[in-house]
């Protein structure tokens, strides 16, 4: 995960430095480097210069392609760990372009990013290989791991998957994919959304997190045990239930047409309304001028869209209420077998104590008896 988070730091220019000598490079100008969770950085930065295992780990090289013509938001970052590489993928970032490219998983079995990650994969050639991703970096260390060249995998030692979204069912289905699974390890936070979305086939750990819903999702909530590792949770939350719910009967309602409509015409709105940052979103101004965009569409477009948010507000009601229902249930039932276990032993308890009073009042009654044995009784 830690190499996973550095994945998102600008580090073009620091190819062939440890990370013990990285904030030292920066003068501490962490900003210059950081898009975002600057002072937890700051802090990251300044415990690898303490690590003599993690500060020995090399930047090898950095890559990035943005694209908003191919709707790509790529990057992934190279580390040499002494015996091996790590190729880190970048997450989605705070741009309307990378939150296109993860709704376009939606209808489409390959995206520009993760050709990219396949092809500089398939360029390493030689070395053991870790791939591993937060978020989309998640899924493109996936799909690279599992579509690169069977030379390239047969090096591949594991890949780590950080809550990431899954693929179309007929991605899971190819032969490089079941070659790979063995070999993953995905973790998911205890309020898990993205890790949820789509199909992967993947078994998970549940990693417990602080934040409330989505923000559980970054990796800096992510609690760790003073060894290194991952302080296991005990499971998902019922929100988390509800939204995986959610996830499972929604896409596969929704014909490949509708998928593209829906995610080309979100995004076609926002454009208009000249936001570039997700952060754009949050102006009154931005809204209504998105929603114009849409009113202006052919009726055609806007009942598919009107359908596709109809069908997941329905999902979404019918979904929470199932799966409220079922754990008010469960929660119920445990509630009602720990109140009769615990009437039981409340029960058993009375018995022996009532017990235990009769038998010290029966021996406080008994008179003492004195019995003279003689020859004539022994015989």
């Amino acid at each position: 995960m830690l190499l996973s988070q550095l994945a998102y730091l600008h580090l073009e220019s620091f190819a062939g430095v440890h990370l013990a000598d990285l904030y030292d490079m920066l003068q501490g100008k962490v900003e210059d480097v950081a898009p975002a969770h600057v002072e937890e950085t700051r802090a990251l930065l300044l415990a690898l210069g303490r690590s003599p295992r993690l500060g020995a780990v090399r930047i090898e090289e950095q890559r990035t392609t943005f694209d908003p013509a191919t709707s790509c938001q790529y990057s992934a970052t190279l580390f040499w760990l002494g015996d091996a590489y790590y190729l880190a993928c970048r997450g989605t970032d705070g741009t309307l372009v990378g939150w296109k490219e993860n709704l376009d998983l939606m209808y489409k079995e390959d995206t520009a990013a993760q050709e990219h990650a396949v092809g500089w994969l398939n360029q390493l050639h030689s070395g053991r290989l870790i791939v591993g991703g937060h978020s989309k970096g998640g899924n493109l260390a996936l799909y690279a791991a599992a579509f690169c060249d069977p030379e390239v995998q047969a090096r591949i030692l594991a890949v780590y998957d950080h809550d990431g979204p899954g693929f179309m069912p007929s991605v899971c289905s190819r032969p490089g994919y079941s070659a790979i699974v063995r070999r993953v390890h995905k973790t998911v936070p205890e309020m898990c959304v993205f890790g949820h979305i789509l199909v992967d086939e993947i078994p998970y750990t549940v990693i417990k997190a602080d934040g409330n819903n989505i923000y559980q999702h970054f990796p800096f909530n992510w609690q760790v045990n003073p060894d290194g590792t991952f302080v296991l949770g005990k499971g998902l939350t019922v929100r988390s239930q509800i939204v995986r719910e959610i996830c499972d009967a929604i896409v596969p309602a929704m014909t490949m047409e509708e998928r593209r409509a829906f995610v080309s015409t979100v995004y076609e709105s926002l454009r208009s309304a000249d936001v570039q940052r997700v952060g754009d979103i949050a102006s009154v101004h931005t809204i209504a001028k998105a929603l114009q965009y849409n009113r202006n569409q052919s009726k055609d477009v806007r009942d598919k869209v009107s359908r596709c948010v109809h069908l997941f507000l329905s999902v979404a009601w019918d979904s929470s209420v199932d799966v409220t229902e079922e754990y008010i249930g469960a929660t119920l039932n445990e509630w009602r077998a720990k109140r009769q276990e615990k009437k039981a032993r409340a029960e058993e308890k009375g018995v022996r104590r009532t017990a235990g009073k009769r038998s010290a009042s029966t021996n406080a009654k008994l008179p003492e008896v004195s019995v003279d044995v003689t020859d004539d009784d022994t015989q």
